[in-house]
């Protein structure tokens, strides 16, 4: 089966989306020929890329344009946003399936836009979690949770460190995991850039909280900062809008390594462990010192196995064509 798939988030660009892209393409390359079309940026990799004016209002035109003569011919499309399918939904003929995924970030206003609801009601839409399908359910248009296309990863001991992977910014609330660091008298790793990496690196000095700082790095990098981790938490702000799941609390269960999270939109659903008031800091680590115990992590990757995955993925959007 030939796939094309569009996108705005491509590696090496950081984020969910642009993660959840390389799974998906390597899913779908094991079922036949893909090709990838994205946003041109700065060492883009394993896509032919795409640029044109205003791409975030009008890039789903530019990706149509570009990718006109395979849209005609592909068996299956792949749009790994709404919004980069609005040129596909006119283009596309309607013997081929059209699969839309919805990561959260791109769902930002409180009510679905008309071109939204054209892309809606030609594909067969998708959410990444439950707290999504929810939602899209509050504007009255249907979708169905699509498994994650996490592949197999290697397990490893657990280090010696709480970690957290995110971009700093206000609504990851690193400053909440910097004082359970601070408050537990543990060794911690924040890995990520943004405007809020300052800020915290200030308030981890202030309360003497044992902190490396990383900054942003390749994807390599991330994979050892897993191997030093013994828990990966993500405690994100709630919010109305919210986290579309959390990516980096599956890529660390699926490691065998814990997770903790917040209770922020569709975290709940990646976390091993959900702290019910994550600002109370005594109440918080009193709570994880209380889960914490020998199978924990054997429990993450167990649980990551029976719910993602490549197969489970791959089944899901065949069984809808």
């Amino acid at each position: 089966m030939s796939w094309v798939i569009l996108t705005d988030d491509h590696l090496p660009l950081d984020g969910g989306v642009a993660t959840w892209t390389g799974w998906a393409t390597e899913a779908l390359r094991t079922r036949g020929a893909v090709r990838v079309y994205a946003r041109k940026r700065p060492g883009l990799e394993g896509a032919i890329g795409v640029s044109g004016r205003s791409f975030g209002r009008w890039g789903g035109w530019h990706l149509a344009r570009a990718a006109f003569r395979e849209l005609r011919q592909a068996e299956g499309v792949l749009a790994t946003t709404w919004t980069v399918a609005t040129g596909a939904v006119r283009v596309l003929p309607r013997r081929t399936p059209l699969h839309v995924v919805v990561h959260g970030s791109e769902l930002q206003s409180d009510r679905p836009s008309r071109a939204f609801l054209r892309v809606a009601d030609r594909a067969q839409l998708w959410a990444v979690s439950r707290f999504l399908v929810d939602k899209l359910g509050d504007w009255g248009v249907s979708a169905r949770v699509l498994p994650v296309p996490i592949p197999q990863q290697p397990g490893s001991a657990l280090g010696d460190r709480w970690t957290m992977v995110a971009r700093a910014i206000p609504m990851k609330a690193g400053e909440r995991f910097v004082r359970l660091v601070a408050g537990s008298g543990g060794v911690g790793e924040v890995v990520g850039g943004g405007p809020m990496l300052g800020r915290w690196r200030v308030l981890a000095e202030q309360l003497g909280a044992s902190i490396h700082f990383s900054g942003r790095v390749d994807r390599q990098e991330v994979w050892r900062a897993y191997e030093r981790s013994k828990l990966v938490f993500l405690l994100s702000r709630e919010s109305p809008h919210g986290e579309g799941l959390g990516l980096t609390l599956l890529e660390a269960a699926a490691r065998g390594i814990p997770t903790v999270g917040s209770a922020s939109g569709g975290i709940p659903e990646a976390a091993s462990l959900v702290l019910e008031r994550p600002d109370d800091v005594a109440h918080s680590l009193e709570s994880i010192a209380a889960w914490q115990g020998e199978g924990r992590g054997d429990e993450a990757r167990e649980w990551v196995e029976s719910t993602h995955g490549v197969q489970r993925f791959l089944d899901a959007v065949e069984g809808h064509r």
